[in-house]
């Protein structure tokens, strides 16, 4: 059976939100693991900058996931 290409709605209206949201509740540990704890050391909450560089994280971390889906379902 061969699976189909997920329409762009369904990608960017459900896919992407819901990795999103998942990284989000992750990212202290994504912090720690891509090393920018380190980098800027702390936590980022309360600062405008940090959390600014996790939610950047967490954008590209979100796109690179649905291309990665997108890509799969494709080559199927």
């Amino acid at each position: 059976m061969q699976s189909e290409v997920p329409s762009q709605s369904f990608v960017w209206g459900v896919l992407a939100p819901r990795f999103q949201s998942e990284l989000t509740l992750q990212k202290s540990q994504i912090w720690l693991l891509s090393g920018l704890l380190e980098e800027y050391g702390g936590a980022a909450d309360d600062d405008f900058y940090r959390e600014r560089e996790q939610k950047a994280l967490i954008d590209e971390l979100t796109g690179l996931l649905v291309q990665a889906v997108t890509n799969e379902a494709a080559s199927r």
